[in-house]
């Protein structure tokens, strides 16, 4: 799915996982805010929420973190 200035969202399947994964983009005063949101269902994704419990919410701290410095040098460059 991908709605401009809104919603950057995929999904995929794969043996034992399924999965949906959501970006939603909200506008604020000063730029934008964005929500990540995330389900996994089936037995691989069971056995790695077991293995690495942390692993989601470092990887999507890491995803927005490399989101808002590639807006910084694109904003910097349209300036």
């Amino acid at each position: 799915e991908f709605v401009p200035g809104e919603r950057i969202a995929w999904d995929g399947r794969a043996v034992g996982i399924d999965v949906y994964h959501a970006w939603l983009i909200e506008k604020t005063t000063s730029g934008c805010r964005v929500l990540t949101e995330e389900t996994q269902h089936g037995w691989l994704a069971r056995l790695s929420h077991r293995l690495m419990p942390a692993r989601m919410g470092r990887m999507h701290q890491v995803w927005l973190e490399s989101l808002r410095d590639r807006a910084t040098v694109g904003a910097s460059l349209a300036g």
